[in-house]
Protein backbone atom coordinates (compact mmCIF):
# COMPACT_ATOMS: atom_id res chain seq x y z
CA UNK A 1 0.00 0.00 0.00
CA UNK A 2 1.23 3.15 -1.02
CA UNK A 3 2.31 5.74 2.00
CA UNK A 4 -0.42 7.95 2.49
CA UNK A 5 -3.57 5.65 1.08
CA UNK A 6 -4.98 5.51 4.17
CA UNK A 7 -5.21 9.34 5.12
CA UNK A 8 -6.14 9.88 1.08
CA UNK A 9 -9.27 6.98 1.72
CA UNK A 10 -10.47 8.97 4.75
CA UNK A 11 -10.02 12.10 3.58
CA UNK A 12 -12.40 11.03 0.30
CA UNK A 13 -15.22 9.30 2.98
CA UNK A 14 -15.03 12.82 5.05
CA UNK A 15 -15.93 14.60 1.97
CA UNK A 16 -18.69 12.32 1.10
CA UNK A 17 -19.79 12.39 4.42
CA UNK A 18 -20.09 16.47 3.88
CA UNK A 19 -21.76 16.12 0.94
CA UNK A 20 -24.16 13.48 2.14
CA UNK A 21 -25.24 15.97 5.05
CA UNK A 22 -25.43 19.16 2.81
CA UNK A 23 -27.76 17.18 0.32
CA UNK A 24 -29.66 15.69 3.26
CA UNK A 25 -29.80 19.39 4.60
CA UNK A 26 -31.06 20.49 1.39
CA UNK A 27 -33.59 18.04 1.38
CA UNK A 28 -34.90 19.01 4.72
CA UNK A 29 -34.98 22.50 3.36
CA UNK A 30 -37.07 21.63 0.13
CA UNK A 31 -39.58 19.28 2.29
CA UNK A 32 -40.17 22.35 4.98
CA UNK A 33 -40.82 24.61 1.73
CA UNK A 34 -43.12 21.76 1.19
CA UNK A 35 -41.73 21.01 -1.70
CA UNK A 36 -40.97 17.73 -3.53
CA UNK A 37 -38.02 15.60 -3.62
CA UNK A 38 -36.46 12.58 -5.34
CA UNK A 39 -35.91 9.81 -3.91
CA UNK A 40 -32.10 9.65 -2.88
CA UNK A 41 -32.63 12.42 -1.05
CA UNK A 42 -35.51 11.05 0.43
CA UNK A 43 -33.16 7.88 1.41
CA UNK A 44 -30.47 10.04 2.66
CA UNK A 45 -33.21 12.17 5.49
CA UNK A 46 -34.10 8.33 5.98
CA UNK A 47 -31.12 7.51 6.91
CA UNK A 48 -30.05 10.04 8.50
CA UNK A 49 -32.06 9.24 11.59
CA UNK A 50 -33.95 6.23 13.48
CA UNK A 51 -37.69 5.98 13.92
CA UNK A 52 -39.98 8.02 15.09
CA UNK A 53 -38.38 10.69 13.91
CA UNK A 54 -38.79 14.35 15.59
CA UNK A 55 -38.29 17.89 14.53
CA UNK A 56 -37.20 20.53 16.73
CA UNK A 57 -37.35 24.20 16.15
CA UNK A 58 -36.18 26.69 17.78
CA UNK A 59 -36.39 30.82 17.54
CA UNK A 60 -32.89 32.41 16.84
CA UNK A 61 -32.36 35.90 17.47
CA UNK A 62 -32.70 37.67 14.58
CA UNK A 63 -29.43 39.66 14.60
CA UNK A 64 -27.40 36.74 15.25
CA UNK A 65 -29.16 33.60 13.79
CA UNK A 66 -26.91 32.04 11.49
CA UNK A 67 -24.20 32.53 14.59
CA UNK A 68 -26.55 30.60 17.18
CA UNK A 69 -27.23 27.80 14.30
CA UNK A 70 -23.19 27.19 14.44
CA UNK A 71 -23.73 26.55 18.23
CA UNK A 72 -26.48 24.75 17.84
CA UNK A 73 -24.69 22.47 15.28
CA UNK A 74 -21.53 22.23 17.09
CA UNK A 75 -23.78 21.42 19.94
CA UNK A 76 -25.24 18.38 18.67
CA UNK A 77 -21.84 17.52 17.18
CA UNK A 78 -20.65 17.78 20.63
CA UNK A 79 -23.08 15.47 22.53
CA UNK A 80 -23.29 12.91 19.41
CA UNK A 81 -26.60 13.32 18.06
CA UNK A 82 -27.22 12.28 14.47
CA UNK A 83 -29.23 14.98 12.96
CA UNK A 84 -30.17 17.21 10.05
CA UNK A 85 -30.15 20.81 10.71
CA UNK A 86 -32.08 24.06 8.14
CA UNK A 87 -31.50 27.28 9.24
CA UNK A 88 -33.43 30.29 8.23
CA UNK A 89 -32.58 33.66 9.43
CA UNK A 90 -35.04 33.50 12.65
CA UNK A 91 -34.85 29.85 13.64
CA UNK A 92 -33.55 26.60 12.83
CA UNK A 93 -35.04 23.34 12.08
CA UNK A 94 -33.66 20.43 13.46
CA UNK A 95 -34.21 16.50 12.35
CA UNK A 96 -33.66 14.00 15.37
CA UNK A 97 -34.36 10.62 16.26
CA UNK A 98 -37.52 10.96 18.90
CA UNK A 99 -35.40 9.29 21.51
CA UNK A 100 -32.87 12.27 21.04
CA UNK A 101 -35.11 15.24 21.88
CA UNK A 102 -34.81 15.02 25.47
CA UNK A 103 -30.75 14.15 25.26
CA UNK A 104 -31.04 17.42 22.87
CA UNK A 105 -32.45 19.41 25.73
CA UNK A 106 -30.41 17.86 28.34
CA UNK A 107 -26.85 17.64 27.09
CA UNK A 108 -26.39 19.04 24.13
CA UNK A 109 -26.95 22.98 25.10
CA UNK A 110 -25.44 24.22 28.22
CA UNK A 111 -27.76 24.95 30.70
CA UNK A 112 -27.27 28.67 31.05
CA UNK A 113 -27.81 29.03 27.38
CA UNK A 114 -30.78 27.24 26.81
CA UNK A 115 -33.00 29.27 28.45
CA UNK A 116 -33.27 32.14 25.94
CA UNK A 117 -34.11 29.64 22.89
CA UNK A 118 -37.89 29.18 22.78
CA UNK A 119 -37.82 25.25 21.34
CA UNK A 120 -40.59 23.57 19.97
CA UNK A 121 -39.81 19.49 19.47
CA UNK A 122 -42.92 17.71 16.94
CA UNK A 123 -44.75 15.30 17.95
CA UNK A 124 -42.94 11.20 16.65
CA UNK A 125 -43.82 9.94 13.35
CA UNK A 126 -42.25 7.31 10.73
CA UNK A 127 -42.32 8.81 7.56
CA UNK A 128 -40.23 11.45 6.16
CA UNK A 129 -43.02 12.59 4.42
CA UNK A 130 -44.75 13.54 7.48
CA UNK A 131 -42.05 16.37 7.84
CA UNK A 132 -43.87 19.42 6.38
CA UNK A 133 -47.08 18.85 8.77
CA UNK A 134 -44.72 18.31 11.26
CA UNK A 135 -43.06 21.91 10.67
CA UNK A 136 -46.45 23.00 10.53
CA UNK A 137 -47.66 22.23 13.76
CA UNK A 138 -43.87 23.27 15.55
CA UNK A 139 -44.23 26.29 13.73
CA UNK A 140 -47.51 27.33 15.60
CA UNK A 141 -46.11 26.21 18.79
CA UNK A 142 -43.02 28.72 18.10
CA UNK A 143 -45.74 31.24 17.79
CA UNK A 144 -48.06 30.48 20.13
CA UNK A 145 -46.18 29.34 23.18
CA UNK A 146 -45.48 31.64 26.36
CA UNK A 147 -43.09 29.21 27.81
CA UNK A 148 -38.79 29.01 27.62
CA UNK A 149 -36.84 26.28 26.91
CA UNK A 150 -38.28 23.50 25.13
CA UNK A 151 -41.76 22.66 24.90
CA UNK A 152 -43.54 19.97 23.85
CA UNK A 153 -45.79 20.35 21.09
CA UNK A 154 -48.31 18.05 22.62
CA UNK A 155 -49.27 20.67 24.96
CA UNK A 156 -50.58 22.70 21.52
CA UNK A 157 -51.18 20.21 19.68
CA UNK A 158 -55.20 20.29 20.05
CA UNK A 159 -55.34 24.28 19.38
CA UNK A 160 -53.26 23.81 16.51
CA UNK A 161 -55.55 20.95 15.38
CA UNK A 162 -58.73 23.56 16.19
CA UNK A 163 -57.05 26.12 13.76
CA UNK A 164 -56.51 23.68 10.88
CA UNK A 165 -60.37 23.10 10.83
CA UNK A 166 -61.56 26.41 11.47
CA UNK A 167 -59.27 27.31 8.62
CA UNK A 168 -60.36 24.73 5.93
CA UNK A 169 -64.00 23.60 7.07
CA UNK A 170 -67.08 26.26 7.10
CA UNK A 171 -68.42 25.44 10.55
CA UNK A 172 -72.06 26.88 10.31
CA UNK A 173 -74.34 24.15 9.98
CA UNK A 174 -72.25 21.39 11.32
CA UNK A 175 -71.66 21.86 15.58
CA UNK A 176 -74.12 20.39 17.19
CA UNK A 177 -77.65 22.39 17.23
CA UNK A 178 -77.78 21.82 20.78
CA UNK A 179 -75.25 24.67 21.36
CA UNK A 180 -78.31 26.70 19.58
CA UNK A 181 -81.27 25.83 20.87
CA UNK A 182 -79.28 26.25 24.59
CA UNK A 183 -78.31 29.83 23.86
CA UNK A 184 -81.84 30.64 22.51
CA UNK A 185 -83.07 29.47 26.02
CA UNK A 186 -80.69 31.15 28.04
CA UNK A 187 -81.27 34.84 26.42
CA UNK A 188 -85.01 33.97 26.48
CA UNK A 189 -85.11 32.70 30.19
CA UNK A 190 -81.70 34.88 31.63
CA UNK A 191 -80.50 31.12 31.97
CA UNK A 192 -76.96 29.79 32.54
CA UNK A 193 -77.71 26.05 30.61
CA UNK A 194 -75.07 26.24 27.84
CA UNK A 195 -72.36 26.93 30.39
CA UNK A 196 -73.66 24.33 32.51
CA UNK A 197 -73.11 21.56 29.81
CA UNK A 198 -70.05 22.86 28.41
CA UNK A 199 -68.44 22.70 32.55
CA UNK A 200 -69.97 18.93 32.75
CA UNK A 201 -68.58 18.01 30.00
CA UNK A 202 -65.21 19.23 30.69
CA UNK A 203 -64.89 17.40 33.77
CA UNK A 204 -66.65 14.13 32.04
CA UNK A 205 -69.79 14.25 33.76
CA UNK A 206 -68.71 14.47 37.28
CA UNK A 207 -71.04 16.15 38.82
CA UNK A 208 -69.80 17.03 42.35
CA UNK A 209 -66.06 18.79 40.98
CA UNK A 210 -68.87 20.18 38.18
CA UNK A 211 -71.08 21.27 41.20
CA UNK A 212 -68.10 22.93 42.16
CA UNK A 213 -66.90 24.60 39.83
CA UNK A 214 -70.21 26.17 39.08
CA UNK A 215 -70.74 26.75 43.27
CA UNK A 216 -74.27 24.80 42.87
CA UNK A 217 -75.77 22.48 45.35
CA UNK A 218 -75.08 18.58 43.54
CA UNK A 219 -79.06 18.18 43.55
CA UNK A 220 -79.19 21.32 41.53
CA UNK A 221 -76.65 20.69 39.28
CA UNK A 222 -78.80 17.23 38.09
CA UNK A 223 -81.84 18.97 37.98
CA UNK A 224 -80.36 21.36 35.53
CA UNK A 225 -78.57 18.23 33.65
CA UNK A 226 -81.99 16.69 33.25
CA UNK A 227 -83.35 20.27 31.77
CA UNK A 228 -80.87 20.66 29.49
CA UNK A 229 -81.01 17.07 28.30
CA UNK A 230 -85.13 18.04 27.42
CA UNK A 231 -84.41 21.20 25.93
CA UNK A 232 -81.78 19.95 23.96
CA UNK A 233 -83.17 17.01 22.97
CA UNK A 234 -79.75 14.99 23.55
CA UNK A 235 -78.92 12.05 25.84
CA UNK A 236 -75.94 12.25 27.52
CA UNK A 237 -75.27 8.74 28.29
CA UNK A 238 -74.25 8.79 24.51
CA UNK A 239 -70.47 8.83 23.96
CA UNK A 240 -70.81 9.79 20.26
CA UNK A 241 -73.21 12.62 21.56
CA UNK A 242 -70.86 13.77 24.21
CA UNK A 243 -67.80 13.92 21.76
CA UNK A 244 -69.83 15.77 19.04
CA UNK A 245 -70.80 18.23 21.81
CA UNK A 246 -67.35 18.44 22.88
CA UNK A 247 -65.91 19.09 19.56
CA UNK A 248 -68.64 21.63 18.78
CA UNK A 249 -67.83 23.45 22.05
CA UNK A 250 -64.05 23.49 21.25
CA UNK A 251 -64.60 25.11 17.66
CA UNK A 252 -67.29 27.04 18.46
CA UNK A 253 -65.73 28.85 21.15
Amino acid sequence: MEPGTDRIGEATMAEQSTRSFEDASHALAELLRKESIADDKRRLLERACTTPYALVAMRLNGHRGQSEASEIVEALQNAAIRHIISAEDDFACVFVSYSDVRRLADGAFDKNKLPKYIAVASLPFDSVDMIPQQYDLVKFCLYNSSEKGLVDSKKLALSFLKSQIIDNVQLDGLLHPALVKLARYDEANQSNLLHTLKVYLEHDRNAQRCANMLYLHRNSLQYRVRRIQEIAGINLDDPTERAYLRLSFLLGS
